[in-house]
């Protein structure tokens, strides 16, 4: 009689927290890699003078297509610069691409991982970034715990106080950047007759029927955010409820 595989859920989920920091620190890296190498272009361009707001747009923007011309060969005074800085951002790249197989790796063990690639616009690279800005989600007693993890609970959950006294929202942006790019993707990709993109595209309907003013050029996008949000908060659910091993409840 075979002996059936027991999963150490803590354990895995331990590893990829582990995996999940350290490409977090490369995704960093290379960010402050283009940062610096755009900021120096910009000098060759005459910045940094008192310019405008608008003024320093354009210019970083020039600055960027300067960059790609001379990856293409283009001779210029800051080429060398570019170019080793670039060099160091193929290199971290590779660096990533390691952190991401062992994730990948890792998240395939997870009795989850066979429901979610079942479902069309998502992928494994997706689950194994999510769970490692969640965690094990046996330590979330309800979905709403994990809602507000990712940054998609209500705003009243978000709210700090100053030094100064003054309230502000304090979403954790780096998680809900995780979780709407798996919502962006399934919205593009899901498919016609898919369940989450068929979810987004009630929900906006109902939305602009409730509220007309949705529907006008300037509002659209909101109506676009507020459901992509509810579909969101709808897998997560689901991936909560399938990791418990429970029925689904909509």
């Amino acid at each position: 009689m075979a002996c059936e595989t027991v999963v150490d859920i803590k354990a895995i989920c331990d590893q990829l927290l582990e995996e999940g920091n350290r490409r977090k620190s490369v995704i960093v890296g290379r960010m402050r890699i283009t940062s610096q190498t755009l900021s120096y272009l910009v000098r060759y361009l005459g910045g940094y003078r008192g310019e405008s707001e608008e003024e320093r747009k354009r210019l970083w923007a020039e600055a960027a297509k300067v960059v790609k011309r001379i990856e293409e060969g283009e001779e210029h005074p800051a080429a060398m610069f570019v170019l080793s800085m670039s060099e160091a951002k193929q290199n971290l790249l590779k660096v990533q691409a390691v952190h991401e197989k062992a994730m990948c790796l890792l998240v395939r063990q997870l009795p989850v991982y066979n429901w979610w690639m079942s479902i069309k616009g998502l992928g494994e690279i997706g689950l194994a970034a999510l769970l490692a800005e969640t965690g094990n989600l046996n330590c979330y007693p309800t979905v709403s715990h994990l809602w507000k993890r990712l940054g998609v609970a209500p705003d009243s959950e978000y709210h700090m106080v100053t030094k100064a006294g003054k309230i502000v929202p304090a979403k954790p942006r780096r998680r809900r950047s995780v979780l709407w790019n798996i919502g962006d993707s399934l919205i593009k990709t899901n498919g016609e007759n898919g369940y989450y993109r068929k979810l987004y595209l009630a929900r906006k309907a109902y939305l602009c029927e409730r509220d007309p003013e949705l529907t006008k050029p300037g509002k659209k996008l909101k109506a676009h955010r507020q459901a992509q949000r509810y579909m969101e908060k709808r897998l997560v659910k689901h991936l909560w409820q399938k990791w418990r091993g429970q029925e689904f409840e909509d």
